[in-house]
């Protein structure tokens, strides 16, 4: 069921085709992105990616503030010679010791491989992809306007085409809002989205910020995750109401698939395996997220205490 659609969110639809293939791959690696046109400085920007296999891809998660992807805006127009450049190497480029003693490279542990005849989609968190310490930029330091934006996956240093991404100062109301929802009270610290979602933090309401149409559809999918994530035990009255939230289109498969994880978790009829089935075969890109809520008992809810603790069920 679509509940939403809008058309002043307008997507933008990148492919990157890796021009080679690693060993063990049988065809050049290609990814898909898709991400809103238009976006408010501060808020969410969840870009989608999604690969084919076999081939090995970036694992991207929206609960993180890393990954093995750059992102690169250049101003439109032709004539300002800037780039931005906004990319993410912490832990990449070291050697990290597993838990076993095992020596792996860095890199390594932020890449995944997709299976020969399936698809995975990811979300990813732009407004939020930070790098080391003093070794980059981040998209807060990008100045409003209007740019040409690329992908590039690091491992291979393929680029996709560009494409269309305008980015808009917030306004006052807009910037109240974000310190309200991100300056950590007891500690003054600002923190990003990510950080609010593992630690089961709610969002406030927006409804009477004052916040523009643009920043609203931005915080969409967010005020989901965080409304599924925060609650102290999975219901039936709380599946009702994430039912009814609406989120951008190109998020509405992710939307259907959380869904189900707090249908499961609640233990309602429509918890299926004839449900799991349909929805592996109308998204296959997110049978990995399936096959995650069936082998751990969460994949959007992996941070809620009843997912990590188990449900108590409703009373």
């Amino acid at each position: 069921m679509n509940l939403f659609r809008n058309p002043l969110l307008h997507l933008a639809v990148l492919v990157l085709i890796v021009p080679f293939c690693h060993a063990g791959e049988e065809h050049p690696p290609r990814l898909t992105l898709q991400a809103p046109e238009r976006a408010v400085k501060g808020f969410p920007l969840l870009l989608r990616i999604s690969g084919d296999g076999k081939q090995v891809m970036p694992d991207l998660s929206m609960f993180e503030e890393i990954g093995e992807v750059a992102v690169i805006l250049k101003p439109e127009g032709g004539d300002d010679p800037r780039e931005y450049r906004i990319e993410s190497t912490r832990g990449q480029d070291r050697v990290l010791q597993t838990p076993d003693g095992e020596q792996v490279d860095g890199a390594r542990m932020f890449r995944t491989v997709v299976p020969k005849g399936q698809r995975r989609a990811m979300l990813l968190d732009l407004s939020s992809l930070r790098p080391e310490i003093g070794k980059g930029l981040t998209l807060a330091e990008v100045p409003p306007g209007k740019y040409r934006m690329q992908i590039e996956y690091r491992h291979t240093s393929a680029r996709s085409e560009p494409v269309a991404l305008e980015l808009l100062a917030a306004s006052n109301k807009e910037d109240a809002f974000l310190k309200q929802s991100l300056v950590e009270a007891e500690t003054g610290l600002r923190r990003r989205w990510p950080w609010l979602l593992r630690q089961r933090r709610s969002i406030p309401a927006p409804g009477a910020n004052g916040l523009s149409e643009v920043a609203m559809q931005q915080l969409q999918f967010h005020l989901l995750v965080s409304k599924a994530t925060a609650a102290p035990k999975a219901t039936e009255a709380l599946f009702e109401q994430l039912r009814v939230m609406p989120v951008p289109e190109y998020l509405e498969a992710e939307r259907q698939v959380l869904l189900f994880d707090v249908a499961l978790a609640a233990k309602l009829d429509g918890a299926s395996e004839a449900r799991k089935q349909e929805l592996e075969k109308t998204y296959p890109e997110l049978k990995w997220r399936l096959d995650q809520i069936r082998d751990s008992g969460a994949s959007f809810l992996r941070f809620a205490k009843y997912a990590t603790e188990g449900n108590p069920g409703e009373k």
